[in-house]
């Protein structure tokens, strides 16, 4: 089951949290020997192979066993249920440690989706090399589009956080990338001679910006898969969240908050990530996100109220969340 949860797309931190929740639930799955309403996944005692989706033209044998969320599927709904309502997590549930009410719910909705909806990727992957200009992390996302927004090109010297990359693939939601091997990925400063361009950051869940080779604009996406080839390089799949990237500023509905610190306000919204219902992502710094907290924004002479909705992914530096645009 914590296969079949791809826990790859999950940061260290969530995986754990993936695996304890996996070991409350554990009594609840379903395993048989023929094909079940509630077995949506199968594997083969005979193959050295892991196991994956059930397909409806595999074959059925002695040596195949069927499985699947069963019960844990319904579980997890009223898990989520209980924990919105108690606003914290219930304490026959253990998990290992002492981890925040939206972290918990986030690794929630990951399982709910791959065990009673495999996600299908939205569009077809299709080979496709060109250079591409990688800027991680949040603070230097911000500072990447503030310097574009105001005309300034990028450049290792004034910008030494970027990297080049070479894409292997892409499709409508993402990227398939190759990493240069860790001792050929380094750069130098051609004044101060100092290394620049390193990969240590280089984890599953970090967010990062890219332009392809030659455009003008950025897509910011979350890196969700790291294999490393025989090489030493590195393959990076990462999914793109959907919308332009606009730096704006934030307040509390009410105004700025007592001796915060205007940079902690600034924030990036995916301009086209709206739908019918005015919704719309917001990536803020960690942390910056409540559930309870109404935001407002002011685009050109429009001053929108940001009621929250829902939390939608939170990584080291940054949070990214689903709010309601109302016009102020």
């Amino acid at each position: 089951m914590l296969v079949m949860a791809s826990p790859s797309n999950l940061a260290p931190l969530k995986q754990h949290i993936a695996e304890r929740v996996i070991g409350y639930f554990g009594s609840r799955f379903v395993l048989e020997r023929e094909p079940a309403l509630e077995c949506g996944f199968s594997f083969d005692l005979a193959m050295a192979a892991p196991p994956a989706q059930l397909q409806k033209a595999r074959a059925t044998g002695s040596m195949v066993r069927f499985f699947g969320a069963g019960e844990a599927g319904r579980g997890l709904t009223d898990l989520m249920r209980e924990i919105r309502a108690k606003d914290g997590i219930p304490r026959d549930v253990n998990l290992g440690g002492e981890f925040d009410r939206e972290s918990v719910l986030s690794v929630l909705a990951h399982l709910d989706r791959h065990w009673n909806s495999t996600p299908a990727r939205r569009s077809g992957r299709s080979e496709f090399v060109t250079g591409v200009t990688v800027v991680p992390g949040f603070p230097n996302i911000l500072r990447c589009l503030e310097l574009v927004a105001n005309g300034v090109p990028l450049d290792p010297r004034n910008f030494p956080e970027q990297e080049s990359w070479i894409t292997a693939n892409r499709s409508d939601d993402g990227f398939g990338v190759l990493v240069p091997a860790e001792n050929e990925s380094f750069e130098y400063d051609p004044l101060t001679g100092e290394r620049i361009g390193t990969g240590d950051w280089l984890r599953i869940g970090r967010l990062v910006a890219l332009s392809e080779e030659n455009a003008r604009t950025w897509k910011l996406g979350l890196i969700r898969r790291i294999t490393r080839e025989g090489s030493g390089q590195r393959y990076v799949g990462i999914e793109l969240l959907e919308g332009m990237a606009i730096v704006i500023k934030l307040l509390n509905a009410s105004g700025p908050r007592v001796g915060e610190p205007e940079r902690r306000r600034t924030a990036v919204l995916l301009a086209n990530a709206m739908d019918k219902n005015d919704e719309a992502l917001v990536l803020m710094r960690a942390g910056h996100f409540a559930k309870t907290q109404t935001l407002s924004m002011q685009i050109e002479d429009q001053r929108y109220l940001l009621v929250p909705i829902a939390l939608v992914e939170d990584g080291e530096d940054f949070d990214c969340a689903r709010f309601r645009m109302q016009p102020a």
